[in-house]
């Protein structure tokens, strides 16, 4: 699951079982909630650092169950929109020929790659 910083997001872990099972989750490996029926785990205000691997134990008096897990990354907002420097340099050789290299500058997450060519023109002056 991948979603937006800031933003709510849950993981559901359901189960049919008698008696009732009880719900516990994982993060990278770890727990970080107690025995419950509640069967999700809501983010709120997502951040960086719910970013990792979640998987869910269903347990009830007979046994247990831990889910697959499933990767949970965080993404910024309108990556493509802000932050975008634009800069052209120059290099002509006597008069004669000139060169304009565009380049593009982002400031992103790791979540962005970007592919970027290189624009070139060469021209010629009138002398």
């Amino acid at each position: 699951m991948l979603g937006l910083l800031g933003s709510t997001k849950a993981l559901t872990c359901r189960t049919s079982s008698f008696p009732p099972a009880q719900y516990r989750w994982l993060k990278n490996d770890v727990y970080f909630t107690e025995p419950s029926y509640i069967y999700y785990h809501r983010f709120t205000n997502l951040s960086r650092s719910d970013e990792g691997e979640y998987r869910c134990e269903a347990r009830n008096s007979i046994g247990a169950l831990l889910s697959q897990s499933a990767h949970v990354g965080v993404s910024c907002k309108s990556l493509l929109h802000k932050n975008v420097t634009i800069a052209m340099t120059s290099d002509s050789c006597g008069g004669l020929n000139v060169v304009h290299q565009l380049l593009c500058k982002v400031k992103t997450d790791k979540y962005l790659t970007l592919f970027y060519k290189s624009l070139t023109i060469l021209y010629m002056t009138n002398a």
